[in-house]
């Protein structure tokens, strides 16, 4: 047994993984903060302590069972949800704020190339015009 690794004294923080009792006063923040070791924060499974299989999940920072996550993932599928329900919010929040934006603002005179001509360059509308006002200096 290496010094730091187990067997930690009474009141010292230790891994959550039932039977593990790596000290974690010597590993980094996250995994002091997380309360697991690098060992199980990175391992396919754990054991639960109830006959089951965990994997910590790193959106949750939590071990959740393994029946929660799909293949490989270090995310569980419910935190992949709720992180991609928050982007699409974002986007639409985004796009429909740029458009209104847009029009109530365009008083340079040029006529706004509209959404599809500027999903073409794959550049959202508010770049598309920011480029037609301000074009890339020519090469001579």
């Amino acid at each position: 047994m290496q010094d730091g690794e187990t067997g930690a004294a009474p009141g010292s923080s230790t891994c959550q993984v039932p039977g593990c009792g790596v000290n974690l006063n010597r590993l980094r923040p996250y995994f002091r903060r997380q309360r697991i070791c690098e060992e199980h924060a990175r391992a396919e499974s754990v054991p639960d302590g109830r006959g089951g299989l965990a994997r910590f999940c790193q959106q949750c920072t939590r071990l959740e069972p393994l029946s929660f996550f799909d293949g490989q993932r270090r995310s569980c599928r419910s935190s992949l949800a709720k992180r991609q329900e928050r982007m699409s919010a974002a986007r639409r929040r985004n796009h429909s704020g740029s458009d209104e934006r847009l029009s109530s603002s365009n008083s340079d005179g040029l006529e706004d190339a509209g959404e599809e001509a500027c999903w073409g360059h794959g550049l959202q509308a508010a770049a598309c015009r920011w480029l037609r006002l301000h074009p890339p200096a020519r090469q001579l």
